[in-house]
């Protein structure tokens, strides 16, 4: 696929952004915000963030959502503000355009812009049912740091 073009989101993508996070928390059994709260959380997360979209010919094809932080987000630095590092919320590409080397030149971008910034560790959290995100994260060179548990109170 040529010409694939990687640029930060505008408010005019919060509706493909909305049904990705949809079918992200549909295989990973997540419950959905409705679609209203899901829009003020992505308006702001594109003007407080950075939403990156893979586009061919104008089409949305997926996107990254990441932060940049100084606050280490745990372990044992846990809220230490030594370097930034650069945390993936979410990373959805639509059904047609995997296993076509979407993600990784969404990946490949963020990468170019952490180097720049002089950010050396990009951090993610993937939920342990969603086990082709699994797969495409170890393909790319992620590596598994830690382990979150939770236990649900009832």
């Amino acid at each position: 696929m040529k010409n694939i073009i990687i640029e930060k989101a505008t408010l005019k993508d919060i509706d493909f952004i909305i049904e990705g996070i949809k079918e992200i928390c549909k295989i990973e059994k997540e419950p959905v915000d409705k679609k209203s709260e899901l829009k003020k959380v992505i308006t702001r997360e594109i003007k407080e963030k950075e939403v990156f979209m893979a586009k061919l010919d104008g089409q949305v094809m997926g996107f990254l959502e990441v932060l940049f932080s100084k606050k280490e987000p745990y372990g044992i630095n846990y809220g230490d503000e030594k370097k930034q590092y650069c945390w993936v919320n979410n990373m959805y590409v639509i059904k047609k355009f995997r296993k076509k080397g979407i993600g990784k030149l969404l990946f490949k971008k963020l990468e170019e812009i952490c180097k720049k910034r002089k950010i050396d560790k990009i951090m993610l959290d993937v939920f342990e049912v969603n086990f082709k995100a699994h797969k495409f994260y170890d393909k790319i060179g992620f590596e598994s740091k830690i382990h979150i548990m939770e236990k649900e109170l009832k």
